[in-house]
């Protein structure tokens, strides 16, 4: 699941750090809980700030454009990025590589 939530989980993922609106974070948890899915970018970049989103007249930054996967996905999930986009908006991209662990495994030489 991934997009744009408009709010934050952790005080961590806004600059200034702050909480967000607690019925929306708590509504936000329990649908994550019930689908099984995780924030792995977090959990990849350890306590990196990084955001995806700035609010120019207020100058406030928030990760709040996030890549939710299921535990399963975890495991070929890498290379969690958020990126500057090559066009002019006030959204950054997120990005992970999920590989396919069912592709035939191709060894050295000609494909």
């Amino acid at each position: 699941m991934m997009g744009d939530f408009n709010l934050v989980e952790d005080a961590i993922d806004r600059l200034p750090a702050h909480q967000d609106h607690a019925g929306a974070t708590q509504a936000l948890y329990e649908l994550r809980s019930m689908l099984r899915l995780e924030d792995r970018w977090r959990k990849y970049k350890g306590n990196e700030k990084a955001y995806s989103y700035l609010q120019k007249p207020n100058n406030i930054h928030s990760r709040i454009d996030r890549i939710y996967v299921t535990h399963d996905l975890t495991k070929t999930a890498n290379e969690w990025e958020i990126k500057t986009p090559p066009i002019d908006t006030d959204h950054s991209i997120v990005s992970v590589k999920i590989a396919n662990p069912r592709i035939p495994h191709q060894g050295h030489g000609r494909w």
